[in-house]
């Protein structure tokens, strides 16, 4: 059940992004920026990722659509030490932020992330951090996970969370 009136009949997340398309399409153009211009980082792992976010957040929509994201991007090869790097940074991250330590970044560079790699990194994660606490504060229910993976598998054929925005804002205004 949503909280905000404005929000009357919407459940979910999504509903409300393509309402007030124009205020949220910079923050999913900003998801694509990172997907695009990360040198360093796979697509697998910042979903990887920002589902660990979601989950530490027990934000469960932003996790079943990463969970999607996740299932449909997974033909990709994954280096499972340097994902633990990239959780444990991420856990500290949304954990205790201060505690950030040049050890910390240190461990992310012997990974394989540049400077700019861990510069996304950060910046995903605070994204996506954003849009699990939307998803609390608006009281929105999830979707089924079905759905969430056809979401998913549209994103990917498109290239990007943009084309998949655009596209239900085109549907939101036909229907």
């Amino acid at each position: 059940m949503t909280y905000l009136t404005q929000h009357d009949g919407m459940d979910n997340f999504l509903v409300s992004l393509v309402r007030d398309h124009e205020r949220y399409e910079p923050i999913v153009k900003f998801l694509d920026n990172i997907i695009a211009a990360s040198t360093d980082l796979s697509w697998l792992e910042l979903e990887v990722v920002g589902e660990e976010v979601a989950r530490l957040l027990g934000a469960d929509y932003c996790r079943n659509l990463r969970k999607g994201m996740v299932s449909t991007l997974d033909e990709q090869d994954e280096d499972i030490e340097r994902m633990k790097v990239l959780l444990r940074f991420t856990t500290r991250v949304i954990q205790s932020p201060k505690s950030i330590d040049k050890e910390l970044i240190d461990e992310l560079r012997l990974s394989g992330l540049s400077d700019q790699g861990i510069e996304d990194l950060i910046g995903w994660i605070c994204i996506l951090q954003m849009y699990s606490v939307v998803e609390h504060a608006f009281g929105f229910e999830g979707m089924p996970q079905n759905v969430l993976n056809e979401i998913a598998a549209g994103t990917v054929e498109n290239k990007g969370y943009l084309p998949s925005f655009q596209y239900f804002v085109e549907m939101s205004r036909q229907a």
